[in-house]
């Protein structure tokens, strides 16, 4: 008899492997594709400036991308999910473009903060020009081909199938794992190592694949609510199968990966980041919660709160002694507060997406050289920032991803999870919560400016909205046996 079960087992065993090789061989090339250009934009793109080499192979690589996504999508364009990610698109395209259309003298030079550019025109003795709306028309243009890889991975994750989905995620963790080992390598070997890979970074503390700490913080504040649908799902499944120890190693682990992208924070040493991990963290607790049914798990549960939010306040107050919050705010406030008024000198046009150094640099107020660095590259409030630089057509772009965003996040969370399937209802969730996190950190920094959190940020959008594919029943249990193969 337990000659026969150990059989059994064995053949189990050999037969789950068989599956799971199958299963990765079946991973369609779109996948693969939208894949590679995730982990190049997580490795190039932490860069906070523009024009490095690895912005401009990214662009390279990701543009096949983006082109064969918009063909397949145009060709299933009768799903309203489809129409709204392709109006997205264009919206977010046609911001940059539109600022890059020549206009003629009479028209641009009468919008307003132009001034003081067509003046100097008329003291050099030269015939005012046809000009675009943008007063830095390449730094404009770079702008818009940044926006190459972050679209093609929106279109390529919106693609995939749910399998695909879930392996996409696990790849996001594994960069997030990747990325506090280096950081634990940066800190290690000091601030000259070649480890960090930017010249202009912050040497004393780990920077992960980025060129700024607050951002690389972000990043794996942003990867804690995947984390924890994982756990929710495998929590489920262990339910499930009567509490079987075969969940339990995979349970572990992603409880492990957790607590390893929380205690990165104590690396980076980024405030509003440790803030916004511990909101990732208890917002995923919703998707937790309802797993709790006895009085013992739910004290347990409400323990582990407590523990979360003191570990926090702990990682705040004791970790970061060196740091001087007055003089950093009031830098960062003096600075948006100042973007804010040069904004409305060109409201409603903007003065062109990337102008912001030149302009700010016009205008800047010489109070801030005894406040902080005489060099502002950024307003340090991306919501200011947009408004320098877009004007009106970069507000009603956001406000109207905005009110999507929200409206698919309730969405995702009001649908009823399915047995075995747990998975693929909870990314969506853990999607709306991702896609908060660079947003309200947006308001005191720039995560969203570099490469590397737009690419996290356009996922979290593609997995928001559900696989336009499956709106079929009969492709719907399709995906579901494939799904069904590929979790075990």
């Amino acid at each position: 008899m337990w000659t026969d079960d150990r059989r059994f087992r064995t053949r189990s065993t050999a037969h789950s492997k068989e599956i799971r090789r199958k299963s990765w061989q079946s991973l369609s090339v779109g996948f693969w594709a939208t894949a590679c250009v995730l982990v190049l934009s997580i490795i190039l793109g932490g860069g906070t400036r523009q024009g490095f080499s690895g912005d401009y192979i990214l662009q390279l690589v990701s543009l096949p991308l983006l082109l064969a996504s918009i063909i397949q999508l145009w060709s299933i364009r009768s799903s309203a999910d489809i129409k709204t990610a392709l109006l997205v698109v264009t919206a977010i395209a046609a911001v940059p473009l539109i600022q890059l259309i020549p206009l003629p003298p009479f028209v641009w030079t009468a919008l307003p903060g132009r001034e003081a550019f067509s003046r100097t025109f008329e003291i050099a003795g030269i015939p005012t020009p046809w000009h675009p709306i943008s007063l830095g028309p390449s730094t404009t243009l770079q702008s818009a081909l940044s926006l190459i890889p972050p679209l093609a991975l929106f279109l390529g994750t919106l693609l995939l199938g749910m399998a695909e989905r879930r392996v996409l995620s696990l790849v996001l963790l594994g960069l997030g794992v990747a990325g506090v080992v280096l950081g634990l390598l940066q800190v290690a070997f000091g601030s000259t190592t070649p480890l960090r890979f930017f010249a202009f970074t912050n040497k004393e503390v780990a920077v992960a694949f980025f060129a700024n700490a607050n951002h690389a913080a972000i990043f794996m504040a942003s990867l804690i609510p995947v984390t924890g649908a994982w756990v929710v799902a495998k929590l489920a499944r262990w339910r499930q199968d009567g509490a079987g120890v075969t969940a339990i190693p995979s349970l572990i682990g992603f409880i492990a990966i957790a607590i390893l992208l929380f205690l990165a924070q104590g690396l980076m040493q980024s405030r509003a980041a440790i803030v916004l991990a511990t909101f990732a963290a208890l917002a995923c607790s919703a998707m937790l919660f309802p797993h709790f049914r006895s009085s013992l798990a739910r004290h347990g549960y409400i323990f582990a709160i407590v523990a979360l939010v003191a570990s926090a306040g702990f990682l705040i107050y004791r970790i970061l002694p060196s740091i001087e919050p007055e003089e950093i705010d009031a830098t960062r406030y003096e600075v948006a507060k100042q973007t804010l008024d040069i904004a409305w000198k060109f409201a409603p046009f903007g003065a062109g997406t990337g102008t912001f150094v030149p302009i700010y640099q016009m205008y800047e107020s010489t109070q801030l050289n005894s406040l902080g660095p005489e060099y502002i590259n950024r307003a340090h409030n991306d919501l200011a920032e947009l408004l320098l630089e877009s004007g009106a057509f970069g507000l009603v772009v956001l406000i109207g991803l905005v009110f999507w965003w929200v409206r698919k996040g309730i969405q995702a969370w009001s649908r009823k999870l399915r047995e075995r399937e747990e998975i693929d209802y909870l990314l969506p969730r853990a999607a709306s919560i991702m896609i908060a996190v660079p947003l309200m950190h947006s308001l005191v920094d720039y995560p969203l400016r570099t490469g590397g959190m737009a690419a996290v940020l356009a996922v979290a959008l593609g997995l928001l909205i559900t696989q336009p594919s499956l709106s079929s029943r009969a492709n719907r249990k399709e995906a579901g046996r494939a799904e069904t193969r590929l979790d075990r």
